[in-house]
């Protein structure tokens, strides 16, 4: 069984993709107190709900940061 995420690791790799100028959307059902700010400065994009493989559609970049590695299998496919 693999380890759980580090706390906010979503968040960690959001301020990373915008350090590059990256556009960004978070799914998460439960985000971080960090990621609702950001969308609600309009930094980025939030949807917070599950994960539907057509959240991918257009996108370049998928980074998989669920505590449950089913999404998480889910993304990568």
């Amino acid at each position: 069984m693999s380890p759980a995420p580090l706390p906010d690791f979503a968040g960690r790799r959001v301020g990373d993709l915008l350090e590059a100028r990256a556009t960004v959307t978070v799914v998460a059902p439960e985000p971080s107190e960090r990621l609702r700010r950001l969308a609600e400065d309009k930094v980025i994009a939030g949807w917070w709900r599950a994960y539907r493989t057509s959240d991918l559609y257009g996108a370049h970049l998928a980074i998989a940061a669920a505590s449950d590695p089913a999404v998480n299998a889910q993304v990568h496919k």
